[in-house]
């Protein structure tokens, strides 16, 4: 099997491949396998009648693992939530896995992963196949991205925590119309990473913990 090179990760459709080099290179920080394990589970869950549990339940687990709150206040919050009955089925043990361990995460992530992918049987209004969602969170290991400290302007900085302020309250997706002009202002401020510009004026969806905005953020990748 080819290893995997730029233009490889791009092209592949093989998530259990993708998921594997991601461990093995040590990517899957605590925050990351969090905020990926919650993006998933929030496509996977969209064709459920309660989003607003779920949505709650989403927002807490991507809360805790900003450090916007503490474990404790977590598991206040999340106390009584119970998974809606529709919820399907296979993904209900990765659901119970959200307030566990990181370590604990990863290792349902890997098992669910490997033993079936299929999207498609998903009645989701917004279908993602799951090696676009990881070049979404993980971006191209091999195409690296920085932020130059230059390129905050003002205008910059107010428009990436207004992306952050208006995601959508259901879905958890940033306003695909805000990222696009944050775009057009990183350009006009002197960005000259195309990688990243592109991705930001990209269709989407993108979620909390999408590798553009974490480079915006100084958050690791």
């Amino acid at each position: 099997m080819a290893r995997f090179n730029a233009k490889r990760w791009e092209e592949c459709q093989e998530p259990e491949r993708m998921f594997e080099f991601l461990l093995e290179t040590r990517r899957l920080t605590e925050r990351k396998v969090r905020l990926f394990a919650s993006a998933w589970l929030r496509i996977i869950g969209s064709g459920c009648a309660d989003k607003t549990t779920l949505a709650a339940f989403f927002h807490s687990t991507e809360s805790w693992a900003e450090g916007e709150i503490k474990e404790e206040e977590f598991n206040e919050q999340t106390y009584s939530f119970d998974p809606p009955a529709d919820f399907p089925e296979p993904y209900r043990n990765l659901l119970d896995r959200l307030d566990s361990y990181a370590g604990d995460l990863e290792a349902g992530l890997e098992e669910r992963i490997a033993t079936g992918t299929d999207m498609t049987s998903q009645p989701a209004a917004v279908i993602v196949a799951l090696p676009v969602l990881m070049r979404e969170m993980f971006g191209n290991p091999f195409v690296l991205a920085s932020f130059n400290p230059d390129w905050g302007t003002p205008t910059v900085v107010s428009l990436i925590d207004a992306a952050y302020q208006n995601r959508n309250i259901l879905t958890g997706y940033f306003d695909q119309a805000r990222l696009a002009i944050l775009a057009d202002a990183l350009e006009e401020a002197g960005c000259t990473e195309a990688g990243l510009l592109a991705h930001l004026r990209q269709g989407g969806p993108h979620m909390l913990g999408c590798w553009a905005m974490d480079v915006l953020s100084a958050y690791e990748c």
